[in-house]
């Protein structure tokens, strides 16, 4: 008998937020700019193999669980740029890859081979910028408040197994649970360009890639092979501007929410 297997957890739970406090009182003669900034990258490649004996398995389990959050909360303060322009904005870009694979392979006159691969992946993803009632916003020029969202999602699983006289048995099974989401909500808010734009757009750019491979031979007995991709996934933007609210421009006022998502499974 041959074993081979691997185990990885990762947990993460990161917070990125900008806050400043209610009836706070900022005023720049040039641009005002607040935001919030947050960017992560995470690579998890897990490896299991075995070989000889009359029986070889081989198994690899993986589980990321990970969730960020990215806020600027203005809340009812007072912002002013009395010759320039005023962005508020929260960015968040995201790159998560999970690759797993796992092999075994049993002896010529062996009995079987089994090889698993196991990924989880929990991606909870959140932009957020917020300001309360009664947040004054007054540029000479632009006015830009903005949520960003751009995340990528790559993860694969393979088994494979060669098994003697009896079996090859190879299983991959990958469940992916996606949640992002881009959010404004200004409450009774002031929003004055007196020379320029207003502009309030939520925007989320959001990739997942799925790959699932199984392969289970034996030259003499049964070859099973399996795979199980189950995907999750829930992407939102909203823009929310309270009731009665203003919005005073001299030129152009945009109020956007724009998503765009695209899942591959293989």
């Amino acid at each position: 008998l041959t074993l081979g297997g691997a185990l990885n957890c990762v947990a993460l739970n990161n917070t990125v937020a900008n806050t400043i406090g209610s009836n706070s009182v900022i005023k720049s003669q040039g641009d005002l700019d607040i935001g919030t900034a947050a960017d992560l990258f995470q690579l998890l490649v897990s490896l299991s193999a075995s070989a000889g004996g009359k029986t070889a398995v081989g198994g690899t389990i993986a589980v990321i669980v990970n969730e960020a959050e990215a806020k600027t909360d203005v809340g009812s303060a007072k912002l002013e740029s009395t010759a320039g322009s005023i962005r508020i904005h929260t960015d968040s870009d995201e790159t998560l890859v999970n690759l797993i694979a796992s092999a075994s392979a049993a002896k010529a006159g062996g009995t079987a081979a089994a090889a698993g691969s196991i990924g989880v992946v929990v991606d909870l993803e959140k932009a957020y910028v917020l300001a309360s009632d009664g947040a004054e916003i007054t540029a000479n020029q632009d006015v830009q408040i903005t949520s960003d969202i751009s995340s990528l999602l790559v993860s694969g699983g393979i088994a494979a197994s060669v098994g003697g006289m009896t079996a090859g048995v190879g299983a991959t099974l990958l469940v992916n649970v996606i949640e992002r989401e881009a959010k404004i909500e200004l409450g009774q808010t002031e929003i004055i360009a007196h020379n320029g734009d207003i502009l309030i757009q939520a925007q989320g750019e959001d990739t997942s890639v799925i790959l699932g491979i199984a392969a289970g031979v034996s030259p003499q007995g049964a070859g099973i092979a399996g795979t199980i991709p189950v995907t999750v996934g829930q992407s939102a933007t909203n823009v929310t501007v309270g009731s009665g609210s203003r919005l005073d421009a001299y030129d152009s006022i945009g109020i956007l929410a724009d998503l765009n998502s695209g899942y591959y499974l293989f």
